[in-house]
């Protein structure tokens, strides 16, 4: 049985970011609070070649693997333990009900990937799925990755002698990282990437409504929108607190979410606080289960 995550060795670990057109890869030790020297950082963008255009018959993934690859050759030496935060780009979601009748987790995943062909269609057929724990009574996540995508990461990672030790979804490392941080009794948590934000609702009985959306524009003026447009889909209140989640946060000037209090979240790791994506609970048992 295979997982996107397990147990990460102890010694240095490669943390890889993959989003389209751009690679990011850094060097840290796999318990991140210990003494260590400041962590290598390489960031890779992607051949203009690969753009939409050009690589338009091929899997959207594609190009960002030939550039991990590229960048693993460039890091040197072997690759060892590696790590991948994987976008929301590539990952798609679902919100499982609380149900007593489903409690094995080959149940839970059977409905799983019945509620993405409901959701996606046939295209569901050709991805693999995965299950966050669930807590009594309460909903649970489950996410969903091309088959081809892990089958390739896989690949790219063993040719570079590196070991892939765990993939977690952008929006499940956001959650992990400021798990903390996250203390309104009921908030929205929005991820953002270029061209993509995730919205994840949350109130006093656990997580609502997960959905991820085409963004088109830049963030202060289509996040009052969509986030009304996803707060009435999901049937909670357009008003309340947001947490925003975005990479190069501090270059977009302050903003306002009428009705909502918005709260930024930081995106530089912290070795002081940060730890192992293995020793976080969120996703501890989403794995890869046939």
């Amino acid at each position: 049985m295979s997982r996107w995550l397990a147990e990460l060795p102890v010694g240095e670990t490669l943390h890889v970011e993959l989003r389209p057109g751009e690679v990011n890869i850094a060097r840290r030790p796999a318990l991140w609070w210990r003494a260590a020297p400041p962590a290598r950082s390489i960031k890779v963008a992607a051949d203009a070649s690969s753009g939409p255009q050009a690589r338009a018959s091929v899997e959207p993934w594609r190009p960002t693997l030939e550039t991990l690859a590229l960048g693993l050759r460039g890091a040197g030496r072997r690759a060892g333990p590696v790590a991948v935060v994987l976008s929301d780009h590539f990952v798609r979601y679902v919100l499982l009900p609380w149900s007593e009748s489903l409690v094995a987790d080959a149940e839970r995943l059977a409905f799983a990937r019945h509620s993405f062909r409901e959701v996606y269609g046939q295209a569901s057929e050709g991805w693999e799925v995965c299950l966050d724990e669930q807590p009594a009574g309460r909903a649970s996540f489950a996410a969903a990755v091309d088959r081809d995508l892990l089958s390739h990461l896989r690949e790219v990672v063993s040719q570079s002698r590196g070991q892939l030790v765990s993939v977690t979804p952008a929006l499940a490392d956001c959650i992990n990282r400021h798990r903390r941080v996250l203390r309104e009794p009921e908030f929205c948590l929005a991820t953002v990437e270029p061209g993509r934000i995730t919205f994840a609702f949350r109130t006093g009985g656990g997580w609502t409504a997960v959905r991820g959306r085409r963004m088109d524009g830049a963030l202060p003026e289509v996040l009052p929108t969509l986030l009304k447009q996803e707060a009435i889909a999901s049937s909670v209140a357009d008003a309340g607190t947001i947490y925003l989640c975005a990479a190069d946060l501090e270059d977009v000037p302050p903003f306002g979410v009428p009705g909502w209090k918005l709260l930024r979240l930081p995106q530089k790791r912290s070795p002081a606080r940060s730890v192992s994506v293995s020793a976080l609970p969120f996703l501890s048992r989403l794995g890869m289960k046939g």
